[in-house]
């Protein structure tokens, strides 16, 4: 299952408004659930960051909550393959 989680702020430490975030789905077409969770900060406090740069990704087992994968930033390859290869499907190249 993906899942989006936006976090406590924005640009300016202003929480993200909810209409920007449904405009963003439906821009993208997004059929995962988003959520926006002010007090984020406290569970990203407990995750080891693997990166400084934005967005972060996490893969996690579903049964056990471990991170499988991680990455920061967009077009991870290796992340796109752990994840490829936990739904069972062929990436697109």
């Amino acid at each position: 299952m993906i899942v989006w989680v936006v976090s406590e702020t924005e640009i300016k430490d202003e929480p993200v408004p909810w209409a920007w975030i449904e405009k963003f789905i439906q821009a993208k077409g997004a059929t995962f659930p988003v959520f926006r969770d002010l007090s984020f900060y406290n569970v990203y406090a407990n995750i080891a960051s693997y990166s400084t740069s934005l967005p972060h990704h996490y893969l996690l087992d579903a049964k056990t909550m471990e991170r499988i994968a991680a990455a920061g930033g967009s077009n991870d390859p290796e992340f796109l393959q752990a994840v490829c290869d936990q739904l069972g499907v062929e990436c697109p190249d």
